[in-house]
């Protein structure tokens, strides 16, 4: 007994712990800033490359940074970017050999011919609009130049409505520690993934592991990714039947089951029944409760759908949508479809992992609404 117990113990303090803590499921981003300045051991290119695997676009903090600034339509930028490819173009002209340049040069000969104003600022704005649009490039040494086979910028008539990017944060700090079987590791990983517009927290990332065990650097990063990928990214697909009739009220009834957060699929019907009155009439469901008592006290066992779609019918809905929740490898399922109460066939479909309700029927609505 003694034996067994010290087992247990010895099993325990030698296994590392993983733990991956998703605060709210999220959708791909366009892209994740991290430092990427060096480290002691190079976990930030592990971090970053195992990010990168898992299908994220991985870029530098400064570079968020300006992605997340809108973009400069203000004719008087762009009319600037104008004025100094112009100027680089009659450079060109009279000395190809004067270009690249460096930016400091470029900024001192257009104060002196007037460009922007002359101020160093309107000077710096027209730069970054003459590279957005492509007419300029940044070389390394600070310089620049005319982009090969560019045009002269152009300005915009009418400025398009500047949506910010979906951008995440991913920030880590660790406790070294050196492994005799691979050499430089962590004794401990702390990490997280943030919205960096709101400053949201979307998930916690942790990993330790005693003295005596031995986790090389590379499969702490790869796990923590794995799981935080697995468990976190938001995945629908939908389904809709071209042929189907066109249907304008529904039921929505819970087929039973549980989410991995013990979320009953009774709520979840609640919540899509929600969603769904966007794009359809609702039956109240206490009608729906009132037709199918009977049924649902001979249906403890097995679920009769060919009775709920009678029973649909009979309190006035087109269409019976079924909801059933579930647990899969860590990640909240639901299954989610319409049968035609009249036809008894099925219109439309969705699988959501880790999606709400909301997400799931904006999906549906982009599926039905395309070609």
């Amino acid at each position: 007994m003694a034996a067994g117990v010290g087992s247990v113990m010895q099993a325990q303090v030698l296994t590392p712990t993983y733990d991956v803590e998703i605060k709210r499921p999220f959708s791909m981003p366009d892209f994740v800033a991290m430092d990427l300045g060096p480290d002691r051991i190079g976990m930030t290119q592990l971090f970053a490359g195992e990010l990168q695997r898992a299908g994220f676009n991985v870029t530098s903090v400064a570079q968020a940074q300006k992605l997340m600034a809108p973009a400069s339509q203000s004719p008087g930028h762009t009319e600037t970017a104008i004025e100094l490819y112009q100027m680089l173009d009659n450079i060109r002209k009279v000395d190809p050999s004067a270009l690249p340049m460096k930016v400091r040069q470029m900024k001192k000969l257009a104060r002196k011919s007037g460009v922007g104003k002359g101020f160093n600022f309107y000077i710096t704005a027209g730069i970054e609009e003459a590279i957005r649009q492509g007419a300029l490039m940044m070389l390394p040494g600070n310089r620049i130049a005319i982009a090969p086979d560019s045009a002269p910028p152009v300005v915009a008539e009418e400025a398009e409505e500047w949506v910010p990017p979906t951008a995440y944060g991913f920030t880590f700090n660790y406790v070294y520690r050196y492994s005799l079987t691979c050499g430089e590791t962590c004794s401990e990983v702390y990490a997280s993934l943030n919205d960096l517009s709101s400053g949201e927290l979307l998930a916690s990332l942790r990993f330790d592991q005693p003295r005596i065990s031995s986790v090389c650097k590379n499969e702490i990063v790869h796990k923590l990714i794995e799981d935080l990928t697995r468990k976190g990214t938001v995945r629908v697909t939908a389904q809709v039947e071209a042929n189907a009739r066109p249907i304008e009220t529904v039921a929505v009834i819970d087929e039973g089951g549980v989410d991995c957060h013990r979320k009953s699929s009774e709520t979840w019907a609640a919540e899509i029944a929600t969603a769904l009155l966007e794009q359809y009439a609702v039956v109240d469901r206490s009608n729906v409760d009132d037709v199918l008592k009977e049924q649902r006290t001979s249906m403890e066992v097995t679920f009769d759908a060919s009775a709920l779609v009678e029973a649909g019918r009979l309190v006035g809905a087109e269409g019976l949508v079924f909801v059933k929740a579930g647990c899969a490898a860590g990640r909240d399922v639901v299954d989610v479809k319409m049968t035609d109460t009249t036809l008894g066939t099925v219109c439309w479909s969705l699988h959501g992992e880790n999606a709400d309700a909301s997400i799931l029927v904006k999906r549906l609505q982009e599926a039905r609404q395309a070609p």
